[in-house]
């Protein structure tokens, strides 16, 4: 299951990964988000389980249908049960949540080095586990402050003009163009007279 699913995208499915989702026969696990059943699609990833007097296979992923409607915001409870003989079942607290995308406003300092850069992102519906990205190969530390601030820090970029995207989930994301100046550090060649 993605962490974050967001409210805005049209996502037909979830995806559950974990271990022992158990087939039975043609029986597939049950599965339930908040208690409320949704439809299971597809078990994949499946073995043979040996030495079972029914023909049994252990699962390592789940495609369930999202329910009509969708789901509210915030955190989800996902519960899967195996079927008889063997009716065990797991719940994953605040398995994921539903997050609205996030928008970004402004970007405090707009100018920062590209060795030690430390930078603000403020805006709208952030939450624990957004991600800064600048557009290209730009690697960004990211610490959540609240729902509407982010502390963003690079390290060893290549000066540039970037644009600054935060990201809650897959397909989940608001971008501000040209937001973040990299710039680079002076470098001193010799002093003069020598020490």
């Amino acid at each position: 299951v993605p962490p974050v699913v967001c409210a805005t995208a049209q996502v037909p499915t979830l995806t559950l990964e974990g271990l022992g989702f158990l087939v039975v026969g043609e029986t597939v696990p049950s599965v339930a988000i908040d208690g409320d059943p949704v439809t299971v699609l597809a078990v994949e990833q499946c073995v043979p389980v040996d030495g079972t007097a029914l023909a049994a296979q252990a699962c390592t992923r789940i495609v369930v249908e999202m329910p009509a409607g969708g789901l509210a915001m915030g955190a989800h409870d996902v519960t899967v049960t195996n079927p008889d003989p063997a009716p065990c079942g797991a719940t994953a607290e605040a398995g994921f949540a539903v997050a609205p995308a996030p928008t970004v406003v402004e970007v405090e300092p707009f100018k920062v080095c590209v060795n030690d850069g430390h930078f603000t992102v403020e805006g709208t519906d952030f939450v624990p586990g957004s991600e800064i990205l600048l557009d290209g190969p730009v690697a960004v530390e990211t610490t959540f402050s609240s729902v509407t601030e982010l502390e963003g820090y690079v390290d060893g970029a290549i000066a540039g003009l970037y644009d600054v995207t935060v990201r809650n989930g897959p397909g989940c994301e608001g971008t501000l163009p040209d937001a973040l100046l990299l710039v680079d550090a002076p470098v001193v060649f010799f002093v003069d007279p020598p020490v």
